[in-house]
């Protein structure tokens, strides 16, 4: 995790990454075809589901998250190809398939990998004074910082969209709300109490964050984020995009 803010086009982002997933579909429906071609079969005639499964079957010995990727692909087209047909993506028998799999398929943790210190970039953070003294900049990093390690939540997709209505600050700790996080339903944090030493406390941290950006956020929407952007030059505030809160 990086201890600045980078300016990242997330329409760039969100563009590579489309192109990607096409590249794999593609790839991936490349291969179904040449299989259906190999059997006597159209690869774009409809079937429900018995044919698709036949060739997950035939390749059960790739890892779960292959296989579920392979009957991404093969939907994805389909659902273009048959628009108007049900989606082969949630028909029964391939979930039962893929659930079977996934059941069967055990993956033990890697005991020789090491976790990585984060002591390292809190050492870093402290480096940059008290946490009253902080340029209101650098307090937001460290509020950013400290919730991440605090709520385990994803800087980009969590706090990125966090809005400054879903934190809620008291005396046994704070609280905070994803509304729209990868996982689909809406989710809760709480962290509870303050730490003795305050200048690692999140609590206190993002208590000082807020004093400080509270006359800043008068003119903003109500859905506005909890990090903003040109904290620096403290024009032009405005909620901050996904992609910087994770560099």
């Amino acid at each position: 995790m990086a201890c600045r803010f980078t300016a990242i086009n997330l329409t760039d982002l969100i563009k590579d990454n489309e192109t990607a997933t096409h590249k794999n579909y593609d790839q991936v429906w490349k291969q179904w075809a040449l299989w259906c071609h190999s059997h006597g079969q159209s690869a774009v005639e409809y079937n429900p589901f018995l044919r698709v499964v036949e060739y997950l079957v035939l390749t059960e010995a790739l890892a779960y998250a292959t296989l579920n990727n392979i009957r991404s692909a093969i939907a994805s087209v389909s659902r273009v190809i048959y628009s108007t047909k049900p989606p082969l993506a949630s028909h029964p028998a391939i979930l039962g398939f893929l659930k079977a799999k996934q059941r069967r398929f055990l993956k033990l943790p890697n005991i020789h990998e090491e976790a990585f210190d984060i002591q390292m970039i809190t050492n870093h953070v402290l480096s940059w004074g008290p946490t009253a003294a902080l340029p209101v900049a650098k307090l937001q990093l460290k509020a950013l910082y400290l919730l991440t390690v605090a709520t385990m939540w994803r800087p980009r997709s969590d706090l990125g969209k966090l809005q400054f209505r879903d934190l809620s600050i008291t005396t046994a700790g704070l609280t905070v709300i994803a509304r729209h996080p990868k996982e689909g339903k809406p989710k809760t944090s709480k962290v509870g109490g303050r730490v003795a030493n305050c200048e690692t406390c999140p609590v206190a941290t993002m208590e000082e964050f807020i004093k400080k950006t509270t006359h800043l956020r008068s003119t903003l929407a109500p859905d506005h984020t909890l990090f903003l952007a040109n904290l620096e030059s403290a024009n032009s505030i405005k909620s901050i995009a996904l992609a910087t809160s994770a560099a």
